[in-house]
Order: C-alpha cells, then sequence, then structure tokens
C-alpha cells in the first residue's frame, strides 16, 4: 500500500522529473531539504558521515521516497544520498508536500510507518545485501562471455534462483528498463565481450 499511495501522490501534484547519474549525489548532508523524492527507477545509497568516518544506512529502490525526514523536521540534510545506477526521481517541493499531506492524512501515515522500519533499521547491525545485477566482462575475444554467463546462470538456477542473462545492446538501456528487470529476476547477469562498447 505504501508505495501505491506514495506514487498516487507524486502522479497527481506533477512533480518534476530529475535524472541522476550513478555516482551522483541526489542531495549532500547539511543542505536545506526543499523536497521530498520519489525513486522512479534505479537505486540510491544513503551514507552519513561522523567524525570523519562514512558509513552506508542503507538503500532506497524504485518505489520508495527519500528526504522526507528532513522536510519534516524542518531541519539540513542529515545524509548524502547517491545513485548507485543512472536513476530517475520525481521531485516535489516541500510546500506541495505539506499541502497534500494535510487533504490527506494516509500520506502521513504511510509515512510514519516508513520512518519507524527506517529508525528500526538503523538501530540494528548492517547487513551485507548481495549485487543484484553482475557484470562478467571479458579482455579477449578469445573468451565467450556469454556461455560463462549461461553456465553460471544454470547453477543459480539450480539454486532456486530467477536469473536473466543479457548480451550485447542493454548497456544503454534507460533507468526503468533496469529497474523492471532488477524487479523481475533474483540476479541479472550482463555478457559483456571485448568489443561491446556500449558498456564502456
Amino acid at each position: 500500500m505504501e508505495q501505491a499511495v506514495f506514487a498516487d501522490l507524486f502522479d497527481k501534484r506533477g512533480g518534476a522529473r530529475l535524472c541522476v547519474a550513478g555516482g551522483q549525489a541526489l542531495y549532500e548532508a547539511g543542505a536545506p531539504a526543499e523536497a521530498v523524492y520519489l525513486v522512479v527507477a534505479g537505486t540510491f545509497a544513503v551514507f552519513q558521515t561522523v567524525a570523519g568516518n562514512r558509513s552506508l544506512l542503507g538503500l532506497v529502490r524504485s518505489g520508495e521516497i527519500v528526504g522526507e525526514a528532513a522536510v519534516l523536521a524542518g531541519a539540513p540534510r542529515s545524509a548524502t544520498v547517491v545513485a548507485l545506477r543512472d536513476s530517475e526521481v520525481t521531485l516535489l517541493p516541500a510546500p506541495a508536500f505539506f499541502e497534500t499531506a494535510r487533504r490527506r492524512p494516509e500520506v502521513m501515515t504511510e509515512i510514519a510507518r516508513l520512518l519507524i522500519r527506517r529508525a528500526q533499521h538503523a538501530s540494528a547491525p548492517a547487513r551485507y545485501a548481495p549485487p543484484k545485477i553482475i557484470v562478467l566482462s571479458t579482455l579477449s575475444e578469445r573468451t565467450d562471455a556469454r556461455g560463462l554467463s549461461e553456465r553460471l546462470a544454470r547453477a543459480l538456477r539450480c539454486e532456486g534462483r530467477s536469473v536473466a542473462v543479457l548480451g550485447a545492446g542493454v548497456g544503454t538501456r534507460t533507468p526503468a528498463w533496469w529497474s523492471k528487470v532488477e524487479a523481475e529476476n533474483d540476479v541479472v547477469l550482463c555478457a559483456v565481450g571485448a568489443n561491446d562498447t556500449d558498456w564502456a
């Protein structure tokens, strides 16, 4: 229900769409909290730096919102949010967010649940999340990246995992396309040959 409420909220408010390149920050710690963001496609990592030590607080995936805590608190951003790959978000300015929240109490209920869950996860020991997208790249034309990927896929499927094997030409796909493939599979293997230039 949570994701449906958020998607409906951002759709009806007509928030601006932003593209964030992999490795780029959506916002930095200390920045003013002027908007809430809905992740439309891609994945973001949330980092906090304390006494010079940077730690990963968690991941924000497609369908989830980020930036709501600082907006509600009326405080600067407490963490830095970075795109792990090319991603897309919809931006909802703080005034529009508060206006909608006043008219739709179910939005605030879902946000309260989200904040509680994130607080619980923040107090628990950090857990390693295995990667879902794995690129197998070869340096020589004599090595068959596709064949290697297919063999690995068969082994993973024997363990009960759903696996997609992708070949040349997918490196230029949109963030939304990647999010869909990622959501439909446990593991996505990308076979990249020595001459596949779309991954460069």
